[in-house]
């Protein structure tokens, strides 16, 4: 969760050519890549593009975005320390099934993969998709719907005044649009 948009992009920034170009192969299925990222720096071409995405779109509704998401993975550790693991995955809002130690996720046939001691990082996503990530051996993933989600969206009554003077206007509608603080760096946040 200490993740930040600028490191993130720089990390697109300092993707190797040879690289992206694999990526974008291997994402298209044998079909063709559209010429404007067939170049040697298609890297910067798409971390321009998501910085702008970024800067438009998403900034501005960042704090509840990440309050959100940051709840998300409170409620969701809290439910696997009580629960365990095979309750947070049956939760999550995909086809999962369990086979002689082995998880299965989706009902879409394809190769396997072993994790090796890796893991797999799972990410709420506020727009309600759910996807796998591979990047064998480094790195395995899978974004789900954020609990809560639909109530990012709608917009609130104005938080009360005097929650206002004493926070800041974004401190107070960023917590008023949560039921409840989840945790400590939920208030902060």
């Amino acid at each position: 969760m200490d993740t930040t948009f600028e490191r993130e992009l720089a990390a697109v920034r300092r993707m190797p050519a040879d690289r992206v170009a694999a990526d974008f192969r291997l994402s298209h299925r044998g079909r063709p890549v559209d010429p404007a990222l067939d170049v040697p720096d298609a890297a910067a071409r798409v971390a321009d593009a998501l910085e702008a995405l970024w800067t438009e779109l998403l900034a501005p509704d960042w704090p509840r975005l990440r309050a959100l998401l940051e709840r998300d993975v409170v409620r969701r550790a809290g439910r696997l320390a009580v629960y365990g693991w095979l309750e947070v995955f049956g939760r999550l809002g995909i086809d999962m099934e369990l086979k002689e130690e082995r998880i299965l996720l989706g009902k879409v046939g394809g190769a396997s993969h072993r994790l090796g001691g890796v893991g797999v990082v799972l990410m709420p996503n506020a727009f309600g998709a759910t996807y796998v990530y591979l990047d064998p051996p480094r790195a395995y993933g899978l974004t789900y719907p954020a609990h809560g989600v639909a109530a990012l969206w709608e917009r609130g009554s104005p938080a009360a005044d005097g929650l206002v003077a004493l926070l800041g206007r974004g401190r107070a509608a960023v917590l008023t649009a949560l039921d409840s603080p989840a945790s400590t760096s939920q208030l902060v946040a």
